[in-house]
């Protein structure tokens, strides 16, 4: 090893085996003593296939494992790895995605069904392999043969009978899996297959129009939240006995605004409806209006407080709105109430700067609307995460970097 690099304390060694370097720079640590130093220099993705080819033969199935899992290794190093007698290295193997058809073959032939799994879900293995594959007595190689995007139509039809739900359920969720299909799988026993049915983006209004009416509610939830629904379908999820389902139509960006203003009645459904990026100005206003009974004497203080925070971090809040959150005192704790919305104005920026919040002046130096002189005055702010977020925002007109450390919160 280079006599400069084996002088560096292990914790440096280690934080450069991680960094994108010279290539040179990092073959210099092959031959490091620390296994750690290895395996994360076998991990680097500016290590060459040279170093590579060296790292395979590491006495240590941990680093082999991790140089069979970089992009950069040569075809025929790879290949060897494939015959190696750790498990755990050749199923690093089939992970890779260049890994070629030959390779694959010998793998989906492997005594270890953790490795025909890797195989199975590579997306260079050939087709006739993931037939093979798709009849595995594993269940687990069955499910990713499933999960590939390369597996027939005819061995998905298969597949969608299979016992294992695990299976089922990424045959629902590949993206090859005819309309036909998907409406079979929207009937199957299990609902982790009828939600990834659900959940597939090529499935069709009848499909979609089968699963509003599951009788599991998490099902229907996920369908009032898909933006691809129907709006009869939301029109008739909204009137769902289900305070869920009803919440997921409000959060719901394809929700029309008169069905909006229905779920906004009820005071449930308030806080997806602040959240929701396509609901107009002046609801977000009524909602507003709406706080001038006080929280507590409703008995319903948590949820005004979290409306209030969604209406504040909502980008088509009115200006107007936005000052009357700034000085509202219940959400003074939380991280950037105002400051974080991206509508918000300069001007209120520059208010909210000399705020006792540290937390909303964290998020106002952080702004791309703040003004440069109002983010130059945040680099002198006495918390170290104010003057971090303030210089890094492309508005600092002072090119000195931060002499603090990134916060950890």
């Amino acid at each position: 090893m280079d006599e400069f690099l084996s002088g560096l304390p292990l914790w440096d060694r280690r934080v450069l085996c991680e960094a994108r370097v010279d290539p040179r720079l990092l073959e210099a640590l092959v031959d490091d003593p620390d296994i750690g130093v290895r395996t994360e220099l076998a991990n680097n993705g500016n290590t060459s296939a040279v170093t590579l080819e060296r790292l395979a033969a590491d006495p240590e199935q941990d680093v082999r494992a991790a140089a069979a899992s970089n992009p950069n290794i040569a075809a025929d190093t790879l290949s060897g790895l494939a015959d190696d007698s750790r498990s755990v290295v050749r199923l690093r193997v089939g992970w890779n995605p260049n890994a070629s058809a030959g390779v694959l073959r010998r793998l989906a032939a492997d005594p270890d069904p953790g490795v025909r799994a890797a195989a199975a879900a590579n997306p260079n293995t050939p087709v006739s392999l993931l037939e093979r594959l798709a009849a595995d007595p594993e269940p687990a190689v069955r499910s990713h043969a499933a999960d590939n995007s390369n597996t027939p139509v005819g061995v998905l039809e298969c597949l969608a009978d299979d016992p294992d739900s695990a299976a089922r359920e990424n045959v629902a969720a590949n993206p090859n899996t005819p309309a036909g299909l998907l409406l079979r799988l929207a009937a199957d026993p299990d609902p982790g297959v009828r939600s990834m049915v659900a959940c597939n983006e090529n499935a069709p209004a009848s499909v979609l129009r089968r699963l509003s009416d599951d009788p599991d509610p998490e099902i229907r939830r996920i369908v009032g939240s898909l933006g691809r629904m129907p709006v009869s379908m939301l029109e008739r999820l909204a009137d769902d006995p289900e305070p869920d389902v009803r919440r997921s139509v409000a959060g719901n960006r394809s929700t029309p605004i008169p069905v909006l203003a229905a779920l906004a009645n009820d005071s449930s459904n308030q806080h997806s409806i602040a959240q929701n990026p396509n609901t107009p100005a002046e609801m977000l206003n009524r909602l507003a209006e709406d706080w001038d009974t006080p929280a507590e004497a409703a008995g319903q203080f948590a949820d005004d407080w979290a409306t209030r925070l969604a209406v504040a971090h909502n980008p088509n809040t009115p200006i107007a709105v936005l000052e009357q959150l700034a000085g509202d005192t219940s959400l003074k704790s939380c991280t950037g109430v105002v400051g974080a919305n991206p509508a918000a104005p300069a001007h209120l920026l520059a208010e909210l700067a000399r705020s006792d919040c540290y937390h909303e002046r964290v998020a106002v130096a952080d702004h791309s609307h703040t003004p440069a002189n109002v983010v130059a005055q945040l680099t002198q702010d006495p918390r170290p995460e104010v003057q971090w977020a303030a210089h890094h925002n492309p508005n600092n007109p002072i090119p000195e970097p931060p002499r603090v450390y990134p916060p950890d919160t």
